[in-house]
């Protein structure tokens, strides 16, 4: 495999990765690892990337998981399974509980729930598992720094400390490949689009190496155009062994359902579907045809299947 340069030349991998920062930048000044390491990519220090080995399973589990507050019943005793290799959209109206799900699931919210949570067969606590899982909040990251000086901060700050600068540009070059392309890499971060953005994000946390990744609400704001081709980065994404989770409102595009490998349907706090959206139509047939399936859940799943369908 080579990599192409501007100049049109092709070099290998290990060239690209010793080329890749030779210590200056066109675009600004050269970044130390000392700064790095103070999270000058967006702002904070992120877990290190570690060895795997804890939970060697990439399947999310969760049962029974309920969140109460003072203004009433988030999450009403959810349950299913989040695999990797696997694009998951939670989805669900205002007030559903999607967000809350999200936050639960990545251990960004550990306050007034209970429930059960494993990775593979495994009881997840939550130190260990902020270790292999990354979560990426609706904002992106804006900053004076390059595209290149971004993600070398972040892979400072993420890489296991034995990693060799050579070892640290190499695992760059392998998410420029995968997400980015070569031309933007020596743009200000605040001169990319809104969708450039956002994958950026994504490359900079993917340094971290990953099992799950969760994104609040990635579709936010883009055109249908832009959002097919945030949905195609993140498939690639899912296909180097990574559970992607999103949280995605109701009424997006249909089109971009067809990026999506299961998607689960929350409503009023509770499962309404989970599973391939092509199966939706035919279980809400299945349901309107039940003379047993309650009315009142009847009418909430058509209200549902009218916002997504």
């Amino acid at each position: 495999m080579t990599v192409q340069t501007n100049g049109g030349n092709e070099i290998t991998p290990d060239e690209a990765a010793d080329s890749l920062f030779d210590g200056t930048d066109t675009d600004g000044g050269y970044i130390s690892d000392s700064e790095a390491k103070k999270g000058l990519c967006n702002g904070e220090s992120k877990a290190p990337m570690v060895e795997q080995k804890l939970y060697p399973d990439n399947c999310l589990r969760f049962d029974l998981v309920c969140c109460a507050t003072d203004r009433g019943i988030k999450l009403n005793k959810c349950y299913g399974e989040f695999y990797g290799k696997q694009v998951t959209a939670i989805m669900g109206p205002s007030g559903s509980g999607r967000s809350t799900l999200l936050k639960i699931l990545a251990g960004v919210k550990l306050k007034n729930i209970r429930g059960r949570i494993k990775v593979g067969n495994i009881d997840r606590t939550t130190k260990e598992f902020k270790c292999i899982s990354s979560y990426i909040p609706h904002h992106c990251i804006i900053s004076n720094l390059t595209v290149k000086e971004t993600l070398r901060c972040s892979a400072i700050a993420c890489c296991p400390p034995k990693y060799s600068e050579h070892e640290r540009n190499k695992a760059i070059i392998k998410i420029l490949e995968l997400l980015l392309t070569s031309d933007i890499i020596h743009r200000k971060v605040y001169d990319l689009t809104l969708v450039e953005q956002r994958i950026l994000c994504l490359a900079a946390e993917y340094l971290r190496n990953p099992k799950f990744i969760f994104i609040q609400d990635p579709l936010r704001d883009l055109g249908i155009v832009h959002q097919m081709f945030y949905l195609t980065r993140v498939r690639l994404l899912a296909q180097e062994n990574v559970a992607v989770i999103l949280c995605m409102k109701t009424g997006s595009s249909k089109a971009t359902l067809q990026y999506i490998d299961n998607l689960y349907v929350l409503a009023e706090g509770q499962c309404a579907y989970s599973g391939h959206p092509n199966n939706l139509n035919k279980f809400f047939k299945d349901a309107s045809d039940d003379p047993t399936f309650p009315d009142i859940h009847l009418g909430k799943f058509r209200n549902i299947y009218l916002f997504i369908s």
